[in-house]
């Protein structure tokens, strides 16, 4: 990773007027609450509207339409395909199949808007369709829909502000029922970004390779494997295997854009080339897990994907589809 690579600048300066912006916008939140949010809403629109490809629409206010004709809350941005359709991008009922993320946003990150933001989530990714497509792990494990939570700063006095959002992540993902009900990502501009990954496939007993030829039926069956979730976020380290390391921290912003962009490269190879940059540029080895959850397969893969695991020919590990990757959005 280059230590004075001029990505760093440019993303250090879009914080910058992140943090002028928030001071503006907090002065006289007071005085009309209302407008206040609409222009931090404004300002993280703007932000996706100049780093996401310029052939995504990103469009404000509105509600996911379901198939079925459910909606989901409210939700303050919202990111739509390139083959949406024109004549609906300003009906404020966007439909679930044309809709790639959307987001949540808070001048000031406090402890309920966590609480109401997983909730939501678990809203948004079974109106979006989640457990309908079969057969790779990204269409069993995550929703359709990148879904995030972004504030402009937060609320906590404590010595740790990050350890306390720690706390309340991981008290959302032990009582969740699925990872596919799991949001994607929070990012708070003045402190850091969390990020979820999702290991598919992973062995409980010592000695177990996942990426043997194939998964036996047994293995399955015995509980040998189960997936993991967890939610990660950049921690200083001053020795990493007794060596010392001086690892800078990293920008949460670069780290957000990173992470939004590597779910669009799941669904559109085409665009991998991007994130990947960004990423050997800006971001180190040190993230570290804060949280995470053991899944047993055989409760949240189909019984389509738990036969190709245990057929003789896993040929879901053959696929160079990236949805099959054991682990996503990508390492």
């Amino acid at each position: 990773m280059p230590e004075n690579h001029e990505l760093r600048a440019f993303f250090e300066n879009v914080s910058i007027e992140l943090a002028s912006e928030y001071r503006r916008i907090y002065a006289r939140s007071s005085e009309d609450p209302g407008t206040a949010g609409d222009e931090g809403e404004a300002n993280w629109a703007n932000l996706l509207t100049d780093w996401l490809p310029p052939d995504l629409y990103v469009t404000t206010k509105g509600r996911i339409l379901g198939w079925n004709g459910a909606a989901s809350p409210q939700l303050d941005i919202v990111v739509l395909s390139p083959d949406y359709p024109r004549k609906l991008r300003e009906k404020k009922l966007y439909l679930a199949g044309g809709v790639l993320a959307a987001f949540e946003c808070k001048n000031t990150l406090r402890r309920p808007h966590i609480n109401k933001f997983f909730s939501n989530a678990a809203k948004i990714s079974a109106i979006a369709g989640a457990r309908q497509n079969w057969g790779t792990y990204f269409d069993e494990a995550f929703s359709p829909i990148c879904y995030g939570l972004l504030a402009h700063a937060h609320g906590w006095k404590s010595k740790d502000p990050a350890e306390d959002v720690d706390a309340l992540i991981d008290a959302e993902l032990q009582q969740s029922k699925h990872p596919s009900e799991l949001p994607d990502m929070i990012c708070v501009s003045n402190l850091t970004t969390w990020t979820k990954e999702f290991h598919g496939l992973v062995p409980q007993k010592p000695g177990l390779d996942p990426d043997r030829p194939f998964i036996d039926a047994k293995g399955i069956a015995d509980g040998d494997f189960c997936a993991t979730t967890y939610f990660m976020r950049w921690k200083k380290w001053d020795t990493i295997f007794d060596q010392p390391m001086d690892i800078p921290r990293t920008n949460p912003i670069s780290e957000l854009i990173i992470q939004i962009l590597k779910h669009l490269t799941i669904a559109e190879k085409a665009r991998r080339r991007i994130p990947y940059y960004y990423q050997a540029a800006l971001s180190p080895s040190s993230k570290s897990t804060v949280t995470s959850k053991l899944w047993d397969i055989r409760k949240i893969y189909s019984q389509h994907l738990l036969k190709l695991m245990g057929a003789g020919d896993w040929t879901i590990h053959n696929n160079p589809d990236p949805k099959n990757r054991h682990h996503l959005p990508g390492a």
